[in-house]
């Protein structure tokens, strides 16, 4: 593996609000570094090694684009480039190379590090740069330079101390087990700093964070992909920061009244209500002693051993769903009911997915198999919800449900796709691991939506960026602890930006 890293600058072209860049590498290769202007506050910064320039749609931004207004002025002299916007500078020097973001009165915001050093003159953290082998990219990074006492907020729902720097990550979604370690189910590529900009990582592939901890003078970024994408944001307040992403990447609708009450869920392990009887016991037994609640969850039992997730009640269990569901009601209780995007070998429904080429295949075609749950229950298939009719279909199996009065679905699991999958819009799991929940949990609140529901709401596990679209969310599997309480506090300070 060969690093190589950008070291002066060669030419620009400038567009309506893009500046194109030729760039020499340490290793005598030739880069291009694109500068789009989104806005007066915005700044998308695109990396490609080797000069390929690839232009790919985005599942994560839904927002404003940018903007014909935002051209920037544009200053070259022999020593630096000078692009500015009324909010915003950029200033690139030639050589060395070093990008630097000024604000409107030209103060530093954040600058690339291009000489984290030791004493001897080697590099602690290599400058914005790639690895390749073979003469293909396999890692894109970018390094910037942390201020003495700025403090850095972000990267999803990590349960780890809610300040990030001197950690080290890794966003890639797990089935985390716990909620007191780095591991999580919702990792989200943006980040904050007190000195006014957030950085949002525009991408779906799996991203190596370093702030502080190699080097407590460098915050480095890393892709396992072909090209660097990134959007510096200017607040320069936090709140503005969060508006401004959540611009890009959508809004999260207002959940409806009732989700905003207490929430009662069954443990898989030892569940209180595993017949219907039992449940609608337990909820007279809530009414009778004055307790409050407003939603029960129900987890796998209500569907049929072995066919997980079919949409099916187990009859033998629940005799009557329909009727228990009005009682509920009654009562003042909303039904919750559990899901995960995968089918059973072996239950019907796989067998319906696999004939009609509606699961996430491997390299050679057939489907991919997985075992999320271990090797207690069988394998299982995952829709692939990049084919539309599989999407359908799938948004289609909740709709019979939502009509007897299921109010919601717990969307559970999402992070268990295999990086050499292939999915049916051409991309392999390494790029599609990371969005899987976020198309699955868009389907499910779709399916919500369009069955009539004014302010749909899952209940889900994992997310990426743009997830925030779809509330709420949960921390996962927990320890019922008040160790696990701290955890899930801080995982949900700012696990996906509101």
């Amino acid at each position: 593996m060969m690093d190589d890293y950008i070291i002066e600058y060669i030419s620009h072209e400038m567009g309506e609000n893009q500046a194109t860049l030729v760039c020499k590498t340490s290793e005598g290769n030739e880069s291009i570094v694109r500068v789009d202007f989104w806005s007066p506050e915005i700044v998308r910064v695109r990396v490609f090694p080797y000069r390929r320039v690839v232009e790919e749609g985005s599942l994560m931004l839904e927002g404003e684009g940018p903007s014909d207004v935002t051209r920037p002025s544009v200053r070259d002299n022999r020593r630096y480039l000078l692009l500015k916007t009324e909010s915003l500078s950029i200033r690139i020097n030639k050589s060395p190379w070093k990008i630097s973001f000024l604000d409107s009165d030209g103060s530093l915001i954040l600058e690339e590090n291009v000489e984290d050093l030791n004493v001897a003159g080697e590099f602690q953290v290599l400058p914005i740069g790639f690895s390749s082998e073979g003469g293909e990219v396999k890692r894109t990074w970018e390094t910037f330079a942390l201020s003495p006492t700025e403090r850095v907020y972000g990267f999803g729902e990590k349960f780890t101390w809610f300040d990030k720097r001197g950690q080290r990550m890794t966003l890639w979604n797990v089935d985390a087990y716990s909620n007191t370690t780095e591991r999580s189910y919702k990792n989200v590529p943006f980040f904050m700093s007190t000195r006014g900009y957030g950085i949002f990582v525009h991408t779906t592939r799996r991203v190596l964070v370093d702030v502080g901890c190699t080097s407590t003078s460098s915050c480095c970024l890393s892709v396992e992909g072909p090209y660097l994408d990134y959007f510096l944001i200017y607040g320069p307040s936090l709140k503005e920061i969060l508006r401004r992403y959540t611009g890009l990447t959508g809004r999260s609708p207002v959940p409806p009244r009732w989700s905003f009450g207490i929430w009662m869920s069954s443990s898989f392990i030892e569940n209180p209500f595993r017949t219907q009887g039992e449940l609608i016991e337990f909820c007279r037994r809530m009414r009778a002693e004055g307790l409050p609640c407003d939603v029960i969850h129900v987890d796998p039992l209500w569907m049929r051993d072995g066919r997980w997730c079919d949409f099916v009640w187990d009859r033998d269990r629940f005799p009557d769903p329909e009727g228990m569901i009005r009682e509920m009601g009654g009562m003042g209780f909303r039904l919750c009911l559990w899901e995960h995007p995968y089918v059973m070998v072996g239950s019907e429904l796989m067998r319906t997915a696999d004939g009609r080429g509606y699961l996430v295949k491997r390299p050679g075609g057939e489907a991919y198999t997985v075992q999320p749950w271990g090797e207690d229950l069988p394998p299982v298939g995952m829709v692939d919800f990049t084919n539309p009719e599989a999407y359908g279909w799938w948004k289609g199996l909740h709709k019979p449900l939502i009509e007897m009065g299921v109010a919601t679905f717990k969307t559970d699991f999402g992070e268990a796709v295999p990086e050499d999958a292939v999915f049916h819009n051409g991309k392999t799991g390494a790029e599609m691991h990371n969005p899987y929940p976020l198309l699955y949990n868009r389907c499910v609140f779709e399916a919500l939506r369009e069955s009539g529901k004014d302010r749909p709401v899952v209940w889900a596990r994992s997310a990426w960026a743009g997830s925030q679209r779809y509330p709420v969310h949960w921390s996962g599997d927990v320890e019922c602890t008040f160790s696990g309480l701290a955890g899930a506090l801080r995982g949900g300070d700012l696990s996906i930006a509101p």
